[in-house]
């Protein structure tokens, strides 16, 4: 049976009280809604000494729930969120993170910040929100943003609100002939693609502000192949929809901590991963694109939350 709170000090004094005028330790009970146990316990004791120091609230999580905890976030990377769910904790997502603070052997290494922005692009960066601020249905399917990307190997890919196109893997240093022929294999395949669905389509090409991307070559070759292109303010990846799909990318090809042995394996689960996404989600992400240029506008330039 779980013992009740403690006695406060007002009720001891009571007790000892009582003791002096001879009550039984019975009518003291009664006399303060106490169990006789509880009174015998001050009689014998009454400063204390021998009583056991209370143990506090039970903890939330046993000690095989923290090894769990800490095992899914070192083996397989996963979030508190997606930590408490596939454990079926009963305690909050704080209790999570405050077991793997507890941890001396893990360590959370906040992400790289974003290049500082100064004055000058924060400008900018509120003048493309408020020229892009009615980013309205007819502007919004025709959009294709391309991407980047460096790491264990680097790609490039491009999305639109109707699909994506094929992944490249680049090999190399890039420059702007590698970056044409690029372009030529796998870009203007994706904008054949798209028109054989829609007449009517004008894509909008947007790429990222790499050097060899912005050069007279390039420029060229975009104006004789008929693609327009869009301006897009410097140290700006918090704007674009194809960085929050990109990490959309790296979760699912690093899900549950995947390694891989070699680079083809690599390789090949990007392959897969990059197929699974759906139009739902490309529809989704140029959908918020008002709403951000309304984040944008909010903070005077300032950088928004991805």
């Amino acid at each position: 049976m779980p013992s009740g709170p403690e006695l406060s000090e007002r009720e001891k004094g009571i007790i000892l009280g009582l003791k002096a005028a001879s009550y039984t330790s019975v009518a003291f009970g009664k006399e303060i809604g106490r169990s006789e146990k509880a009174v015998r316990s001050v009689l014998k004791d009454p400063e204390g000494k021998k009583r056991r120091p209370r143990t506090g609230r039970p903890k939330c999580l046993s000690p095989r729930d923290e090894r769990s905890v800490f095992r899914l976030a070192c083996k397989r990377q996963m979030s508190s969120a997606k930590i408490k769910a596939m454990l079926n904790l009963s305690c909050s997502r704080s209790t999570v993170c405050r077991a793997l603070r507890g941890t001396k052997i893990a360590k959370y290494i906040e992400r790289k910040p974003a290049p500082a922005l100064k004055a000058e692009h924060k400008g900018r960066r509120v003048a493309f929100a408020t020229e892009k601020y009615y980013w309205h249905d007819s502007r919004l399917l025709p959009e294709i943003f391309s991407k980047r990307v460096a790491g264990g190997v680097m790609v490039w890919s491009a999305m639109s609100a109707r699909g994506t196109s094929e992944i490249k893997f680049l090999e190399g240093r890039q420059n702007a002939v590698k970056y044409q022929e690029t372009l030529t294999t796998h870009l203007l395949p994706f904008i054949d693609k798209l028109c054989l669905a829609d007449d009517d389509f004008q894509p909008i090409f947007q790429q990222d502000r790499a050097g060899f991307h912005r050069t007279k070559s390039i420029e060229a070759w975009l104006e004789d192949e008929n693609i327009i292109t869009m301006s897009w303010p410097a140290k700006s990846l918090d704007l674009s929809p194809i960085e929050k799909l990109w990490g959309d990318l790296v979760l699912a090809v690093y899900e549950h901590g995947r390694q891989f042995e070699s680079v083809n394996d690599l390789r090949a689960q990007i392959l897969i991963s990059w197929s699974k996404i759906k139009v739902e989600r490309l529809k989704r992400l140029m959908s918020e694109m008002p709403t951000r240029m309304a984040l944008v506008l909010k903070s005077a330039g300032s950088k928004i939350a991805r």
